[in-house]
């Protein structure tokens, strides 16, 4: 399913294969790039703008993520390249029944402004639906904490 490129405009693609689910969502943002990805970029201070993390910290290469409503995540990075603005990241410790979850986060200069995209691969499939809102709220809330400024 492809949904509209309108500008400032979220747009989700989940996409489900055998037992694993692909979830894509996409955002644009009114500022430039460097801005967006010193937010995005700072893999330790997620909780800064994602609602579904009361508090993160990084060290020892693990992002360790105190959820909202209780329950510690902890993720590491698996690749990470700050010129082209991405990375990638998996969980490795989860109080979800989650068998496997790797993410990358990107963010593209556009006219004017930033494209920020997170796609995830998660398994079992039927998680997607349950975690899917907190990327797509969370790019929401990336959005309104830059554009505030």
């Amino acid at each position: 399913m492809n949904l509209p490129q309108s500008r400032g405009m979220l747009r989700a693609v989940p996409r489900v294969s055998v037992d694993m689910a692909r979830i894509e969502n996409t955002i644009d943002i009114d500022r430039p790039v460097e801005d967006v990805w010193n937010v995005v970029g700072d893999f330790g201070a997620i909780s800064t703008w994602l609602p579904a993390i009361a508090a993160s910290s990084f060290g020892d290469g693990v992002r360790e993520c105190s959820m909202e409503g209780g329950g510690l995540l902890k993720e590491e990075i698996t690749d990470r390249d700050d010129d082209a603005h991405r990375y990638s990241y998996r969980i490795v410790e989860s109080p979800m029944p989650i068998d496997f979850h790797e993410a990358t986060m990107r963010v593209d200069a556009r006219d004017g402004g930033s494209t920020v995209t997170w796609i995830t691969e998660i398994r079992p499939d039927d998680m997607a639906a349950a975690m899917e809102p907190v990327f797509s709220d969370g790019l929401l809330a990336l959005k309104s904490h830059l554009e505030s400024d």
